[in-house]
């Protein structure tokens, strides 16, 4: 067994697809462990293999091998879960100030999938990515974006809005970004109808609450078109990180009453068919979700989109400015010809051209 294929199981085990707590003797914990450190999953390999250790499964060999590398490792992933812990701490605190001015939040990636691992601590998140409403005129639900700013400006917080797609500011220690939009509309008119059908579906289908908690999360096809979009711009942009394909593993797992027929068509209509049945596709062969439904081979798409798991960035975006950020996307756009020529129906020069054209021109409505 390779060490991505371990990391592979350790993974199956923490998501609670795997019950074979064997551990092969032909790993090395301490590769593995430098790999799960670098593909940013420690909490969850640590997960799985505390089963496999709680299990009595056969680690005895690899526990022997680098005991000051492994108590490392279990103490990052201490370290995770108590970052998260305070994390949610703070979600729920800046979810109870926003509805006593009447506005309901609606949580996007991070806690509102992280609630579906067996320990939703052990989800790593950044920071906290929402979207506000709230009731309008005849009870009508509207959207909240600027009055949520004004909220939290008037208990002291600073909010930056030099991004347009989302404001940020640093509410109680968490890094909070309040999504304006749900895609990124100065890049093209389908990136606005994307938008739209994304907000259409908050607006029309039921909210759902998180972890029997205030804060709330979309319907199944809402969340199945915003994870499958924030995927693909980050495959298409950077690379595709293990860990938001274990969210989609479990996104499957959780949501047996999606549409898939509907959710292929909105997939196909906005260039993602291939890209959203592939990631399916590696779900099911990687970490042991049963297939939702019937789906076509595709050797070469596979094996791209899972080479695109090891392909890690070079260095981070922190700290860098609005400007250099975008030299940064537009200068990975130019290695990515190959997965815009796979997976998406324009190519990477045509979007090198809408980020330059979006960036000095591009409208939002």
């Amino acid at each position: 067994m390779t060490t991505k294929e371990a990391l592979y199981k350790l993974l199956r085990i923490a998501i609670g697809n795997d019950d074979d707590l064997s551990w092969p003797d032909d790993v090395s914990l301490a590769e593995l462990m430098d790999l799960s450190e670098m593909a940013g999953i420690n909490g969850l390999a640590i997960s799985g293999f505390q089963k496999i250790v709680d299990g009595e499964g056969t680690v005895t060999q690899a526990l022997n091998t680098d005991k000051q590398r492994l108590l490392t490792w279990i103490g990052l992933s201490v370290m995770l879960e108590q970052k998260t812990t305070q994390q949610w701490k703070a979600i729920q605190r800046l979810v109870d100030l926003y509805a006593k001015n009447g506005i309901t939040t609606v949580g996007l990636k991070g806690i509102t999938v992280g609630q579906w691992y067996l320990n939703p601590m052990m989800r790593d998140s950044c920071d906290f990515d929402c979207f506000l409403l709230k009731k309008g005129v005849e009870g009508k639900t509207e959207f909240a974006y600027e009055e949520g700013n004004k909220v939290v400006e008037a208990t002291g917080v600073k909010v930056d809005r030099n991004i347009y797609v989302h404001s940020i500011f640093n509410y109680e220690g968490l890094v909070v970004e309040n999504h304006h939009y749900l895609s990124a509309v100065k890049l093209s008119k389908r990136h606005r109808q994307l938008d739209a059908l994304l907000r259409q579906l908050l607006l029309d289908e039921s909210l759902l609450p998180v972890k029997d908690s205030e804060l709330m999360m979309g319907s199944p096809m809402f969340n199945a078109v915003f994870l499958t979009h924030h995927a693909h711009r980050h495959f298409l942009n950077e690379y595709m990180p293990l860990k938001l394909l274990t969210d989609w593993a479990l996104f499957i797992k959780n949501s047996p009453m999606l549409d898939w027929n509907r959710f292929w068509d909105y997939t196909d209509e906005y260039g993602m068919l291939r890209f959203a049945q592939t990631m399916t596709r590696l779900a099911c062969k990687l970490l042991g979700v049963t297939a939702p439904c019937d789906l076509p081979s595709d050797n070469e798409a596979d094996e791209m989109l899972e080479d695109s798991l090891w392909d890690f960035p070079k260095s981070g975006q922190g700290g860098k400015s609005m400007f250099a950020r975008h030299l940064g996307i537009i200068l990975k756009l130019t290695h990515a010809q190959k997965r815009y020529k796979v997976f998406y129906d324009c190519n990477s020069f045509q979007m090198i051209l809408a980020y330059v054209k979006g960036y000095f021109f591009g409208e939002e409505d």
